[in-house]
């Protein structure tokens, strides 16, 4: 493991230099609109896929964690982050509502806005460093109707937040690569960094060990 990391991390060198090197000069200043628009996109490919499977699919170990705080018995073999936020949400809107249904839907629905809001700046990522645009539209298609993945943006499992905060830091590391001294000099994209390493981390515990050796 230790022989592949060494080799991994040399190699993610090279690429990430020669990355930065090849791209344009320029970013296109139409980021916002790009982000809007492909965010509006998204949540109109993933919303009707949550009420086809509506409240959506709570399986995994949703049981499980929700069952922790219904019974206030709690264990840390599922991280304490997403048992808490999937399991209070349940408890709050049954106590208001008296459904279940409501609560995990609630849950599903703020998940799914979150997972878009990542894959969004993912692909207005490669819209400001000018991929080209077929490269683009194809990478929102496989987004938006790969079920794999429209399917998991409705999954009440812990890993779908844990991946969307690598698809976040894997962004936000080229974006580095393109341009460290404006990156570190940009609150907004250090505290994006920060948020998106507490996600892998508190959202999966092998996301700890993950985090210690990156």
């Amino acid at each position: 493991v230790v022989i592949l990391a060494i080799c991994g991390g040399a190699f993610l060198s090279v690429v990430l230099v020669r990355f930065q090197n090849s791209l344009k000069n320029d970013i296109t200043e139409k980021s916002k609109h790009c982000f809007l628009k492909v965010w509006i996109i998204l949540m109109c490919a993933y919303v009707p896929v949550l009420l086809a499977a509506w409240p959506g699919f709570f399986t995994y170990d949703a049981t499980v964690e929700s069952h922790m705080v219904l019974t206030e018995k709690y264990s840390a073999h599922h991280p304490m982050t997403h048992v808490l936020l999937l399991g209070w949400i349940i408890r709050i809107v049954y106590a208001l509502t008296k459904s279940y249904n409501l609560g995990i839907a609630l849950y599903t629905f703020i998940q799914l806005i979150v997972v878009s809001l990542c894959f969004a700046y993912m692909i207005n990522f490669l819209n400001e460093i000018g991929v080209k645009k077929w490269i683009k539209n194809i990478s929102i298609i496989f987004l938006a109707l790969f079920p794999t993945v429209s399917m998991f943006v409705s999954c009440s499992t812990k890993d779908v937040y844990f991946s969307a905060g690598l698809v976040l830091i894997t962004t936000l590391l080229f974006e580095m690569a393109y341009d460290a001294s404006a990156f570190w000099n940009s609150k907004k994209k250090v505290l994006l960094f920060v948020l998106a390493s507490l996600i892998v981390v508190l959202f999966r515990n092998n996301g700890v060990y993950a985090y210690v050796v990156f």
